[in-house]
């Protein structure tokens, strides 16, 4: 297991427990990256704690993405700056949200979760 997941989880020191660890950390990239291809492609999809229907995703019932009416893509934390809901909206062309000292940083610039639009110019 790879130190810093060690240090993470250090509650979890038995071979057994870290390849729990990993099943669960492989099972959530699984989620999202077939949650983020239905929504990215207007497919409906619910797996997990997420889904997707009628132009949008959710993470626990939370709308955490959306395309508006002109067909952009709209994001936000819905309030949950959790590990999960940056894992899904990463998961998304365009979005790289990253963490340092508790601040969320979308795209590069300081985000303070709220709805955001990603623009077009930043999409692959």
């Amino acid at each position: 297991m790879a130190l810093w997941l060690r240090k993470v989880y250090k509650s979890f020191n038995t071979p057994e427990q870290d390849f729990n660890i990993i099943k669960i950390i492989n099972n959530m990239r699984k989620i999202t990256e077939h949650v983020t291809n239905a929504f990215e492609n207007g497919r409906n999809c619910n797996e997990g704690n997420s889904s997707t229907h009628d132009g949008s995703m959710f993470l626990h019932g939370h709308e955490i993405a959306k395309f508006d009416d002109r067909g952009q893509l709209m994001i936000t934390n819905a309030g949950w700056q959790t590990s999960t809901t940056k894992e899904r909206l990463n998961g998304l062309s365009g979005v790289n949200i990253h963490q340092k000292d508790f601040q969320w940083f979308l795209n590069g610039e300081k985000w303070d979760g709220h709805w955001v639009e990603v623009s077009p110019e930043k999409l692959p």
